[in-house]
């Protein structure tokens, strides 16, 4: 801490505002030189959080003179309740130097390191438009070390999405190592009453399938047979479209002879004919066991 450099009266004297010649004067007091701070233009609210930082025994390593009284602050208030400010130093790498960070993202990891650590997410890598959403995270006590790898390239939606997945307990990682859509997201999160995610994700889809698609396939597991509605070329990608996985997810539900038609190459009309024709059959020797609930049909045009 240095000396003033300034007498008491000498602070008198100095034509500035009586507010910023009081922090002058409480200062000196307390043997502490702010004259260097008010050298560089600042107001008398930020030369009194200096001087309360530097009074509370704050590192001037950490006393940065880019930043606005807030960042200072909260600076004081982390020192105050003994945590330790080591995971500032990324950030502010100098007292003299411009942050690495924007002043309003400092301000929201200084206020969330109050009550959550930060220091396991480097927000040097995440996109601004994130920052809100890492925080929120944080805020419920989510381990988001998973998402830190792709900060940079989410968009805000599916932020989101995969923190409730880290919430509900859900590992990450299958979506993280892919691009999904939020539809496919959303399609995998309602599963989770018939299918845990990650286990739909290793055994029955990619994201080659859409969020239609998803949907059927869910129906189909809970019917029975999931792995013929998930069928995939060599490539990976869905035999069916989503019209044609309903016609197969009927088919398993009601007990009919679906490999009479479960034929990607069969028009979504064909399948139908088929599958109609097999239930007709089946009402006509009394085995009707359809009940008053019936999957939702995707909507779609048939092509003959």
């Amino acid at each position: 801490m240095s000396r003033p450099t300034l007498t008491f009266f000498e602070i008198d004297k100095l034509d500035i505002d009586e507010l910023s010649k009081d922090e002058l004067r409480l200062a000196f007091f307390h043997n502490i030189d702010l004259i260097y701070y008010l050298n560089k233009g600042k107001t008398a609210e930020q030369l009194r959080e200096y001087r309360i930082a530097i009074q509370s025994g704050v590192d001037e390593d950490f006393i940065n003179l880019h930043v606005g009284w807030e960042v200072i602050r909260y600076i004081r208030m982390l020192h105050n309740q003994g945590y330790k400010l080591d995971f500032l130093r990324k950030y502010m790498k100098s007292p003299k130097g411009k942050p690495a960070l924007e002043e309003d993202t400092l301000v929201k990891v200084l206020k969330c390191h109050l009550t959550h650590n930060t220091s396991s997410i480097d927000f040097l890598n995440v996109k601004r438009d994130l920052v809100d959403g890492f925080i929120y995270g944080l805020s419920k006590g989510y381990d988001l070390t998973p998402l830190v790898r792709v900060g940079m390239k989410l968009d805000e939606d599916i932020l989101y999405l995969l923190i409730n997945l880290i919430g509900s307990h859900i590992d990450v990682r299958p979506f993280i190592n892919k691009t999904w859509t939020a539809e496919q997201i959303e399609a995998i999160l309602r599963a989770k009453p018939v299918i845990n995610p990650p286990s739909l994700i290793q055994n029955y889809i990619n994201n080659k399938f859409t969020g239609g698609q998803i949907e059927e396939v869910v129906k189909g597991i809970r019917f029975g047979d999931g792995k013929l509605v998930s069928k995939k070329d060599e490539d990976g990608n869905p035999i069916y479209n989503e019209y044609q996985m309903y016609e197969i997810v009927e088919g398993i539900r009601f007990g009919l002879r679906t490999e009479e038609y479960s034929n990607p190459n069969m028009s979504d009309f064909e399948m139908r004919q088929i599958r109609e024709q097999l239930m007709s059959q089946k009402d006509l020797h009394g085995h009707n066991n359809r009940g008053r609930l019936r999957a939702n049909k995707p909507k779609k045009i048939f092509v003959k």
